[in-house]
């Protein structure tokens, strides 16, 4: 199995409302797609995504997936088992709270992701995020999900609630993009041509 991250640049200029609009817009194509290289059962059909109270993603006939937004790109993806996506934007303004968030929390984890420069900082953010993501939790967690190992440039070991996860990292233009799926499989980055407003 190879995972698929479905991608669709957005317009970088939106803000505010149109910008949320667009987002979903684009996360619902996405995931259509992502639906239709993996030969869900729905793919080709009309479906909604469905999520619980607090907003987190629900399996939809067995599938898990994952939506995720920054600016500039979606990216959406999903699998028979649970998965976790997360896109950050390395022109991101505020990186460097990040870096400082990381410093003082785990000591190590950036010596392990590489150092502290944008790149591995928001690699960290991202991988983090998608490993909350694919266990349908917020934030909150981000202290208790430590990175345990890099295993190569683009693929790291994490641990959250007991078990162990594995991150892919991917880069898409001026994008990092994590995919967290538990154990080590091939992943790809499909982009969508059309450029969604």
């Amino acid at each position: 199995m190879t995972l698929q991250a479905v991608v669709s640049l957005l317009n970088k200029n939106l803000v505010g409302k149109p910008c949320v609009q667009a987002a979903r817009h684009a996360g619902r194509i996405t995931l259509s797609r992502a639906a239709e290289l993996s030969s869900a059962p729905f793919a080709g059909k009309k479906v909604e995504f469905p999520r619980n109270e607090e907003g987190a993603p629900l399996p939809l006939e067995g599938w898990f997936w994952s939506l995720s937004h920054t600016r500039g790109l979606v990216c959406s993806t999903l699998a028979p088992r649970p998965i976790g996506i997360d896109v950050e934007w390395l022109e991101r303004r505020r990186w460097r709270h990040t870096r400082d968030y990381f410093e003082g929390a785990v000591p190590g984890e950036l010596d392990c992701v590489g150092g502290t420069d944008t790149l591995d900082v928001l690699t960290l953010w991202a991988a983090k995020e998608s490993v909350l993501k694919r266990a349908g939790i917020g934030l909150s967690d981000l202290g208790r999900c430590p990175l345990v190992a890099r295993i190569d440039d683009d693929c790291f070991l994490f641990e959250h609630r007991g078990q162990r996860v594995i991150v892919q990292r991917l880069i898409f233009g001026q994008h990092i993009i994590a995919l967290a799926y538990g154990e080590g499989v091939p992943c790809k980055i499909v982009s969508i041509p059309e450029f969604l407003m």
